[in-house]
């Protein structure tokens, strides 16, 4: 057992949906939005790199940045892979395994119209491009009130079955509404996974686990604000001031879970 904090030295940055269509709430983004923000990164001369790629010795004199894109959206095939091909960027898609090809009825509706995520023949067609697939858990509930049988079916089946259906091996968990502590870290270890994501700079209790710090892009974004975390990360208070309110108003489709499909979580 070992004190790990997380990589701090390459911008990881997280998108949910990316479309033009309404919706209530902060995690939406415009593709006009995310192609300036993706030109910007290729214009100061960033490098993509998966999340598997990214280690404590992936620096040096590069330029590298990740891209996450957190549920994995059909939206993505039409508004931001073209946006990633075109400048030879690729990503980290975390795919919530029991609503692969189904709608998002795991989000709380406060406006606006359900969202599909992508099926297995497009995420297929993702990895085949060269993106990387993470587990976001198996059916997006929060972890941290979870029985050891439900958080091994959470974690351990989500990477098991996206490995079946893809072909692949998983490397990453991507923790549900960016909640994690001691206990959800060391099952993700002993499932076999390489690296975690982290919403916040914290530390955990882990074994053989790399912990990855990433930033949420949201609708309210400026090219000041993004430039600012991407440059500033976490050294900014104004980007942890946004974090924590994004944390709090994530906090809501927890409450909905609760109280509608009376989910004993926290």
């Amino acid at each position: 057992m070992s004190r790990a904090s997380a990589i701090l030295n390459v911008p990881i940055l997280t998108y949910h949906d990316i479309n033009r269509k309404f919706r209530v709430g902060i995690t939406r983004v415009s593709p006009s939005a995310f192609r300036r923000q993706m030109e910007w990164m290729s214009d100061s001369g960033y490098r993509s790199v998966r999340l598997s790629e990214i280690s404590g010795s992936a620096v040096g004199s590069q330029k590298l940045f990740a891209i996450t894109l957190d549920d994995a959206y059909c939206d993505l095939q039409t508004t931001a892979l073209p946006i990633l091909q075109q400048l030879a960027f690729k990503g980290t898609l975390g795919v919530i395994s029991g609503y692969v090809g189904r709608t998002n009825d795991w989000e709380a509706r406060l406006g606006g119209p359900r969202l599909r995520h992508l099926d297995w023949q497009k995420l297929k067609e993702w990895v085949d491009d060269g993106h990387e697939v993470a587990s976001h858990g198996y059916s997006h509930r929060s972890l941290l009130n979870l029985t050891p049988e439900q958080l091994d079916h959470e974690i351990r089946d989500s990477k098991s079955e996206i490995e079946h259906r893809l072909g692949i091996g998983v490397q990453g968990f991507v923790p549900p509404f960016g909640r994690i502590d001691d206990r959800i870290a060391e099952a993700v270890a002993n499932s076999g996974y390489h690296y975690v994501c982290l919403d916040t700079p914290i530390l955990l209790t882990v074994s053989d686990l790399t912990a990855l710090l990433r930033h949420s892009i949201n609708r309210f974004d400026t090219m000041a604000s993004f430039r600012s975390k991407v440059l500033l990360g976490w050294n900014s208070r104004a980007n942890r001031l946004g974090w924590e309110l994004q944390h709090a108003l994530s906090g809501g489709t927890i409450q909905a879970r609760r109280w509608f499909l009376k989910e004993n979580i926290p």
